[in-house]
């Protein structure tokens, strides 16, 4: 069991173990069982090997007790960064770990020297919405008929800035939520 501060300074005790990984070949099973609970057209085995294994890019894994509970994936591209992917096992949904994973891209993107990061997302989809809202992301366009199982239109949202003072302000507003979630996170890029 780890122990993690409270508000009040006094241990809070969590049964959850997490870490924040870089993904494996290993792990494209355990991914694919995330995104077919996730999407409604997940991607295709091979796509999924090549977002883990592929060059210019980042997939990472959120682990729980060991077991992967989530992911996310970013491509490294003429100094951009374009997050492709972020998905949770509907057990850890509306915890926090979907701002965690997203923060992890944004230190690897930093890391990377991107100067901008984008994604796609469904209108709709107003959870995701709302965090990425919390970094910052605004909206920047939209791609008609986007999503080939609806046809759905997909808002571009864009970084209008993105800098160690980006990092900053956001890894503050992780620590707040902290205080309403308490766990133990381990990250590579701390």
């Amino acid at each position: 069991m780890a122990d993690v501060a409270s508000p009040t300074s006094e241990p809070v005790v969590s049964a959850e173990r997490l870490a924040i990984r870089a993904a494996e070949a290993r792990d494209v099973h355990a991914i694919m069982a995330i995104d077919r609970h996730a999407y409604p057209t997940p991607w295709s085995r091979r796509m999924t090997i090549d977002q883990v294994t592929g060059s210019n890019r980042t997939h990472l894994v959120l682990e729980k007790n060991h077991e992967v509970v989530g992911h996310a994936g970013v491509l490294f591209m003429a100094g951009e960064a374009h997050v492709s992917t972020i998905a949770l096992a509907p057990e850890v949904h509306r915890r926090g770990h979907g701002f965690d994973l997203l923060l992890a891209l944004v230190r690897a993107s930093l890391a990377a020297g991107c100067h901008a990061l984008t994604l796609e997302v469904r209108a709709t989809n107003k959870t995701a919405l709302a965090l990425y809202r919390r970094f910052s992301l605004a909206p920047a366009g939209i791609r008609r008929g986007y999503y080939g199982d609806n046809g759905e239109d997909a808002l571009v949202l864009w970084s209008p800035e993105f800098s160690g003072d980006y990092l900053d302000r956001i890894s503050a507003m992780r620590y707040v939520h902290e205080l309403d979630v308490p766990h133990q996170l381990e990250n590579p890029w701390d």
